[in-house]
């Protein structure tokens, strides 16, 4: 926490602020303290611990404040101990939060829900979705020309070059792809 000077050394803020006098004496206790490595040191820290003190008492008021003002709308489970809000995560039949007696409408509906899913993926591996691709054709998925996406398309859709160029070896015959330097075949050179 920063230190915050506070003109009035009046009570602490529920912010948790420090009265002026700590902020205005910290720092300076803290910076000799670090210079002369003793009894500054303990000084500034021994400040420090009377306003956590004091923080802590003001802290400690607001947070039971606060704890009361939301009481009513959470549950203690007696089986966890853990506190749960009213309206959704209390079971209300059992007495207990949801986690240890769960709903049963709302498990069920929950299991039917994954049961239909699983069911879902069962069929689908049953149809044949790439009946129409082919999945041996080599794809291209930029132009090499201009960037351009494919789509799959044998030939770029914006500037028309090829997207599965071959070339033939002249020393064996065999297609190799356009930039191959030497017969994958003989290994003769292919540039000419």
């Amino acid at each position: 926490m920063s230190c915050v000077v506070n003109p009035s050394p009046g009570p602490l803020s529920v912010q948790g602020r420090e009265p002026g006098w700590v902020a205005g004496c910290c720092g300076p206790l803290r910076a000799a303290g670090g210079f002369f490595a003793g009894a500054l040191g303990r000084s500034a820290s021994s400040v420090e611990q009377m306003a956590d003190m004091a923080r802590g008492a003001g802290r400690d008021a607001a947070l039971k404040k606060a704890v009361e003002e939301m009481r009513p709308y959470f549950h203690q489970c007696h089986r966890c101990g853990n506190w749960i809000c009213r309206d959704a995560c209390w079971n209300e039949q059992a007495g207990l939060c949801a986690d240890c007696s769960p709903k049963i409408e709302q498990e069920l509906g929950a299991l039917q829900a994954d049961e239909r899913v699983r069911q879902i993926q069962e069929k689908l591996t049953t149809v044949d979705l790439t009946a129409n691709i082919d999945v041996g054709r080599t794809i291209v998925a930029c132009c090499p020309q201009c960037m351009a996406e494919t789509h799959g398309a044998k030939f770029c859709p914006d500037c028309g070059t090829s997207l599965a160029p071959k070339a033939t070896c002249h020393g064996c015959g065999t297609e190799a792809r356009v930039g191959t330097r030497f017969g994958p075949e003989c290994g003769l050179s292919m540039t000419r």
